[in-house]
């Protein structure tokens, strides 16, 4: 039986990532003073995807285990939230900065071949059979090929134009990124853009109108990061949200949602858990917390393991499956001079 903690939440936000540590700050800001928001997270770290960790001994060295970098033209949001809060940011190269190295100097490794990111574009050197007319090309100048062939002048589009967009007889939007790319490309090719492509999630086979349009990063992209560690981002999101009187509640894990009268508060239990050495475990204790109104700002393996008759709602249902779980992982490799 889980003990009742007595509190009673206007709005309950579960998940203190980046959705979550945002969606706390907006709403404290705006109903701070008339309602009673908590924000709850499975671990004793704030920032999900965002994960700075400082090396021992190397003060100066932010290892970014998650997100890293922004581009203030693009990421709009982004740069706004930082220049509200006062962030400190730095350029974040792309490989050590020219004339010396550049980051057409980047190391790849290919089918057991060494390159540089420079070779990438001249078929002689790179390993893959592509058909004559995706000779030549990087696999961003593959991507923006097939947008050019299957949506002619999408750099002008809106929105709402994408998902106007027709392509092989249905809407753009009905199309799963690499279903989509085998219509188009060769698997040669499809291949260089898996492997070359920087990260895999640049191929999932998510929509294909957030996946298509290509962007316009290039050598002469400025991409920046914060000086203190790309997660400050969300850690001081969370901390306004505290010094405006908001509620943080680390180590629980949502584990059941009731909602006994229609209309009426949701009932939500929580296992406690505890974090040790960068690892979170449940302890077996539970405690529950009543709210009126619920944000699940949750990845969907997390959602998942709800207890919840709410997800026998065929809208909710259908819909958390078009969710993609993309699994990732990062290498940091530092060399100390004793």
């Amino acid at each position: 039986m889980a003990k009742e903690s007595g509190d009673v939440l206007d709005i309950g936000i579960i998940g203190a990532g980046c959705a979550g540590a945002y969606s706390a700050w907006r709403l404290q800001a705006k109903y701070g003073g008339e309602k009673k928001i908590g924000l709850f997270e499975y671990s004793d770290r704030v920032g999900g995807r965002l994960y700075t960790r400082t090396l021992p001994g190397m003060p100066h060295v932010h290892s970014e285990l998650g997100g890293m970098r922004y581009e203030p033209k693009s990421h709009i949001l982004v740069k706004e939230v930082i220049d509200v809060l006062r962030l400190c940011s730095k350029p974040f190269p792309m490989g050590n900065p020219d004339p010396a190295i550049g980051a057409k100097r980047n190391l790849f490794y290919l089918r057991r071949k060494h390159l540089l990111q420079a070779d990438l574009g001249n078929s002689a050197e790179v390993p893959y059979k592509v058909r004559w007319d995706e000779r030549n090309k990087t696999p961003d100048d593959l991507q923006t090929q097939v947008a050019d062939l299957l949506v002619p002048g999408w750099r002008d589009f809106t929105l709402d134009q994408w998902f106007q967009a027709d392509v092989f007889g249905k809407k753009l939007y009905k199309y799963g990124f690499w279903n989509l790319l085998y219509r188009v490309l060769s698997s040669e090719a499809y291949a260089l853009m898996l492997d070359a492509g920087g990260y895999q999630a640049n191929v999932a086979n998510s929509n294909s109108v957030s996946q298509l349009p290509a962007t316009d990063y290039g050598p002469a992209t400025e991409f920046r990061t914060l000086v203190d560690g790309y997660d400050e981002l969300p850690k001081t999101l969370v901390q306004k949200f505290q010094d405006d009187k908001g509620q943080f509640l680390p180590n629980l894990r949502l584990k059941h949602i009731d909602r006994p009268e229609p209309g009426g508060n949701y009932r939500l239990t929580f296992v406690k858990t505890v974090t040790e050495d960068h690892l979170t475990h449940d302890t077996g204790e539970e405690v529950s917390y009543q709210a009126r109104q619920l944000v699940l700002a949750m990845p969907r393996f997390a959602l998942g393991r709800i207890e919840w008759s709410g997800w026998q709602d065929k809208w909710l249902k259908k819909n958390l499956k078009s969710v993609l779980i993309q699994k990732a992982f990062k290498l940091f490799l530092a060399l100390r001079a004793f």
